[in-house]
């Protein structure tokens, strides 16, 4: 008796093994560029409230008053710098010689994240008081494609908390 089976697929089985994995990939790809939009969002804002911290932190330490301005020419097109001067950094020239940018970020470093406004008091920039950390509160609006949001907030002692109303994991604002 020959007991010599053949091992392997038959074609059928090959293309339907395919075709489920085929469904399977096209179901999970709108999920998975959902959790790529929240993680972006996520790490805009938590780069925008560390570097209000190490704004007000290092304009105490240095006892020197530290500024951090936005500039917005579209949603998708937006930066913002901490500077020692107002109108320091992003695509600005700093104005003399002793001031510096000393942090940059962009829309670049978040594709997909949205600046809907940055709002202190009427102004773009904020600054940081040696005395304390005082700053100018207000808020910064960050959002995605698909209608999340997150709001960093300042207060005028110039604390920083993230806030939500339409994305899990945050307090509401």
């Amino acid at each position: 008796m020959d007991d010599r089976r053949l091992h392997g697929f038959t074609l059928l089985e090959l293309l339907v093994t395919l075709g489920v994995i085929g469904v399977l990939v096209s179901a999970g790809v709108p999920a998975l560029q959902h959790s790529i939009q929240g993680a972006r969002l996520r790490a805009a804002a938590q780069a925008v409230a560390t570097d209000l911290r190490y704004a007000r932190a290092e304009a105490v330490r240095l006892n020197h008053r530290l500024f951090l301005s936005f500039r917005l020419q579209s949603p998708r097109d937006w930066c913002y710098a901490v500077s020692d001067h107002p109108d320091c950094g992003c695509a600005n020239a700093c104005p003399s010689t002793a001031a510096a940018a000393r942090t940059t970020t962009s829309s670049v470093d978040y594709p997909g994240v949205s600046l809907l406004r940055a709002r202190f008091s009427r102004a773009a920039t904020t600054a940081f008081s040696p005395l304390r950390g005082l700053a100018r509160a207000g808020h910064i609006s960050l959002q995605v494609d698909d209608g999340r949001t997150l709001t960093v907030v300042l207060s005028p002692l110039g604390r920083v908390r993230i806030c939500s109303d339409n994305f899990t994991g945050y307090p509401p604002c």
